[in-house]
């Protein structure tokens, strides 16, 4: 009876698409990484073509327990405070993290740069399923400046351990 149990549990699992089955019953009280457990930082990635580069935003986690992240964080390029370009997902397939204190996850930041009457000076990250961002310095000295207001300009993908 308890094999037919856990076979019907794994079954249903599986046709549902949950990993969460799969993580065992330690993994159920590893809280989520909310913003206050997360410092956030963004260095120059590649770049990718006469206008196209990358950058890498990291969130690592400061707290002294394991938490866990799945998705998109939420990146706004703003002006002085004032928003200017929302990072739209790339679409790619996100998965459950969990960071031990001091891990970190990182999604990769695409755009379009070159001359623009907008130079950004502040990256806004929002961790996922968060709603209070942090706020980065966006040095544009070796980041570029970003070009705004073209749709695609700007592109996140998914967090990744």
């Amino acid at each position: 009876m308890r094999y037919r149990i856990l076979t019907l549990t794994l079954a249903a699992a599986a046709l549902a698409g949950s990993t969460a089955a799969f993580t065992g019953a330690a993994g159920a009280n590893v809280p989520w990484c909310n913003t206050s457990r997360i410092q956030a930082s963004v260095t120059a990635g590649e770049q990718l073509g006469s206008n196209l580069r990358t950058a890498q935003i990291t969130l690592r986690n400061i707290s002294s327990e394991t938490c866990r992240t799945q998705g998109y964080p939420g990146v706004d390029l703003a002006v002085w405070g004032r928003p200017g370009q929302h990072a739209v997902r790339n679409g790619a397939t996100s998965h459950l993290i969990e960071l031990d204190p001091g891990q970190s996850a990182a999604a990769t930041l695409t755009y379009k740069f070159g001359a623009t009457d907008w130079i950004a000076n502040e990256l806004v990250v929002t961790p996922p399923d968060n709603t209070r961002p942090l706020r980065l310095y966006w040095d544009w000295r070796k980041l570029g400046s970003v070009t705004f207001d073209q749709p695609g300009a700007v592109t996140i993908s998914p967090l990744r351990a």
